[in-house]
């Protein structure tokens, strides 16, 4: 009860300051601030130098019409026409300009559970016609925040700390026949790509060489909270649940420790409501599990589960996915995400790419790669600035200086051919 009104109280009361957040958006940027109260939407726009507020209102029959839309999202059959009637009832009545291609949304609601990303920007042929969609994600880049507040905060640029590991990564491929808290007739199925996922990441991550990683059995729960904090970036790749009665109880899938068997904190699991007391000062979680993002909301502080426990226990940015998807797509999106992150890109640009390399690749069906979403600060973990560029700079810079020097003291004339 007491962390429960703890997280309560923790709803963004605190001032923020828009002419600030304004003074350090770009000409591309645009938040998207939406309050969802009964059938009525309020949303506001917000660019480096407009600020527009529009009203939306729904039936009881829209609304029931969303609710069968978001309850197909992890299902393989997402109804194209539905996602575009939900754009034209609600994005298209904003009227935004085509120049703005990097979004920072603040849902709130049903919209929750409905990245942008996925809606059709133009009219789509068939409910299933997925090859010859445009989504809005080959437009935009896109973001995720819980308040203007903590977007505010996102764009101070948080001060640089101190890790001992650049990168920590766990994962479990094999659940050992492990049953689910959730459901109890329910088997844990085994993720045979979660293993290689970690590992493959760690070997591209050649910018950031200071990196660990966990697997199988060395997964485990002890090792979790010993260490978990004490990384810039933390990726896990393992079974999670989300307890909808009760979000706190949401828990993430580890492994118990041979060593303390019979302890009766040798659980092998990491709930929610654990996350609100570590200190985890990580500028990037990966928690690529089943529904990581999903839970019940708050108005006006977001899903309180995984999402509200990260962010609460300092974790500076958050990818999380909002329904369950396979086991490759999974593993493929991830590993294309951090190819970018490595290149230098901002985390949301590099999720951007990563998605429509996955559509132009793999499957355009939204179903399979629509479920991650970027919160918080979406900054590079590493510089864009390309070191083997500046080495082969300063190479030319001493040799055209020894050139002069030479000619300087030789008297040699030099004639441009």
């Amino acid at each position: 009860n007491i962390l429960r009104r703890k997280v309560l109280q923790n709803i963004d009361l605190e001032p923020f300051d828009l002419s600030n957040i304004r003074k350090q958006m770009r000409r591309s940027d645009i938040i998207l601030y939406f309050s969802v109260f009964e059938n009525n939407i309020y949303a506001s726009t917000i660019t480096s130098g407009s600020y527009d507020m529009h009203h939306i209102e729904l039936s009881d029959d829209d609304i029931s019409r969303i609710d069968t839309l978001v309850e197909s999202l992890s299902t393989d059959r997402i109804n194209l026409k539905e996602l575009q009637w939900i754009k034209e009832q609600i994005i298209d009545e904003l009227d935004i300009d085509e120049r703005y291609t990097n979004y920072y949304v603040i849902p709130d609601g049903f919209l929750y559970h409905i990245p942008l990303e996925i809606l059709p920007r133009n009219d789509v042929a068939t409910n299933y016609s997925y090859g010859d969609a445009s989504f809005m994600i080959e437009h935009a880049s896109i973001s995720y925040a819980n308040s203007l507040k903590d977007l505010e905060r996102g764009f101070n640029h948080s001060p640089e700390l101190t890790h001992n590991l650049e990168f920590l990564g766990f994962g479990i491929s094999d659940f050992q026949n492990t049953t689910s808290q959730m459901q109890l007739d329910r088997t844990l199925p085994p993720l045979p790509l979660a293993e290689r996922e970690v590992s493959e990441i760690v070997s591209l991550l050649d910018r950031l060489p200071n990196s660990q990683f966990h697997l199988s059995n060395n997964s485990t729960r002890n090792r979790f909270r010993e260490t978990a904090g004490d990384s810039r970036i933390l990726h896990v790749a393992s079974h999670s649940e989300v307890y909808e009665n009760d979000p706190l109880y949401s828990l993430i899938y580890l492994n118990s420790d041979d060593d303390l068997e019979g302890d009766s904190d040798n659980s092998g699991l990491i709930y929610a409501y654990e996350l609100f007391g570590m200190e985890l000062s990580n500028e990037m979680v990966m928690l690529n599990s089943c529904e990581s993002g999903s839970g019940n909301y708050i108005q006006g502080s977001g899903i309180v589960g995984f999402n509200r426990a990260f962010n609460y226990a300092g974790v500076q940015s958050l990818i999380l996915n909002l329904w369950s998807i396979r086991d490759r797509s999974a593993y493929e999106l991830s590993v294309s995400f951090y190819t970018y992150l490595n290149e230098g890109m901002g985390k949301n640009e590099a999720m951007r790419k990563a998605k429509i390399d996955y559509i132009n690749q793999n499957n355009s069906n939204p179903s399979y790669w629509g479920s991650f979403v970027v919160y918080g600060n979406s900054d590079p973990v590493v510089s864009s600035f390309n070191t083997w560029a500046l080495g082969l700079a300063l190479m030319v810079v001493a040799m055209v200086s020894l050139l002069f020097t030479w000619v300087r003291l030789y008297g040699v004339s030099v004639r441009r051919l």
